[in-house]
């Protein structure tokens, strides 16, 4: 029973249509089970019967198609890796009504996040991020809007998941990474482990490489040295760190695995000629 008890329904599901046909020999599917046909006639009357009695000052068929054309606008651009274009459209997109996703309209904001998440993420995905890194992500973000009580903090989520997406294709793009699975995996090996000391030979081993395997490759498609490529990714997470949060220095460094601030201050000067506080009053 404890086995039982810690199996996937669908497999616990399987495992009772395999007993069923060794001792009945009668086969049938999971759908067999799952879908019934009676339903099936149930919704397609209450379907019928909705769209029937639905208003028609309620129906906005322009709306629709405009929200459609921002939704691919937003794909595309994602696409693109256009961080400043999906700026700069979101200060004049007009409002657009999204059409009624639940009775409340706090789950409506919510449903039309997740809505809007999962055609994002398969954009960023068809760019050429990996996609079990990109549905992990996905899970993060969906997880994150379902525990916001307000309307007005799922919005700023939701400008920040598509940013968040169109910055990761950009980082991608920036190195060739959409023509090499080698530099999407050395990628997603730093960004899983931006909190630690990123070595070369764990990378390589991560990658089924040899060190100088790895690094003659990755030089060769990109023409950049791999140990400064993992700086500057971490670079560009602290800039990111430095200008929208309110994390201190100790924090960050922390968080970007660095063995002291005064060690992430001295790489941070080098790349950008200044320190990170001036760099953050700079920008502030």
């Amino acid at each position: 029973m404890k086995t039982l008890s810690g199996m996937h329904p669908d497999t616990l599901l399987q495992a009772m249509i395999l007993y069923n046909f060794t001792v009945n020999r009668t086969m049938y599917d999971i759908s067999d089970l799952r879908i019934w046909q009676r339903e099936q006639k149930t919704i397609t009357a209450e379907m019928k019967e909705s769209e029937i009695l639905s208003s028609p000052e309620n129906r906005n068929p322009e709306g629709h198609m405009r929200s459609m054309s921002i939704e691919q606008d937003i794909i595309r651009k994602v696409q693109q890796g256009d961080v400043e274009g999906l700026i700069d459209g979101a200060t004049k997109i007009p409002a657009v009504r999204s059409g009624q996703l639940a009775p409340h309209l706090l789950r409506h904001h919510k449903n039309f996040f997740i809505r809007l998440e999962t055609i994002v993420s398969r954009a960023a995905i068809q760019a050429g991020l990996p996609a079990e890194e990109v549905l992990e992500t996905e899970e993060r973000y969906i997880s994150k809007c379902e525990s916001l009580p307000d309307m007005e903090r799922i919005k700023n989520l939701q400008y920040h998941m598509i940013l968040d997406y169109a910055d990761q294709v950009r980082k991608l793009k920036q190195c060739g990474g959409s023509q090499s699975r080698l530099v999407r995996n050395v990628l997603q090996y730093i960004r899983s482990h931006m909190a630690e000391p990123i070595r070369t030979a764990d990378i390589a081993a991560y990658c089924g490489k040899s060190r100088g395997g790895l690094t003659t490759e990755f030089k060769k498609q990109t023409g950049r040295n791999l140990s400064e490529f993992i700086q500057q990714q971490k670079m560009q997470e602290a800039e990111t760190l430095l200008l929208e949060t309110e994390q201190n220095l100790s924090q960050i460094s922390s968080l970007l695995g660095f063995s002291s601030q005064s060690h992430f201050t001295r790489v941070f000067k080098e790349i950008y000629g200044m320190t990170p506080t001036e760099f953050r009053k700079s920008q502030g």
